[in-house]
């Protein structure tokens, strides 16, 4: 999958991945609930600001945010659920 190219060394391969998943979000050629289920994509999006040089932080945060707000509710759902 090309998150895994989110923690490339590379500056100009991380910022395509990144583009790269967020238009396929925003076209629904990737659902948000299998993107939050990828544990690693947070990692990697977290390890974004590592690097030298952060570009498009507001994006990844806002990709984050947005990924993490999928697990929460998944979350919630199986609580309620067992309730």
């Amino acid at each position: 999958m090309v998150f895994v190219f989110t923690g490339h060394k590379l500056e100009e391969i991380r910022l395509r991945a990144l583009n790269s998943i967020v238009s396929k979000l925003e076209h629904g050629f990737v659902i948000e609930k299998d993107l939050a289920a990828q544990k690693d994509l947070v990692v990697k999006l977290l390890d974004w600001f590592s690097f030298e040089t952060c570009p498009e932080a507001e994006k990844v945060l806002s990709l984050i945010l947005r990924l993490l707000k999928v697990r929460q509710m998944a979350c919630l759902s199986q609580l309620t659920g067992l309730l």
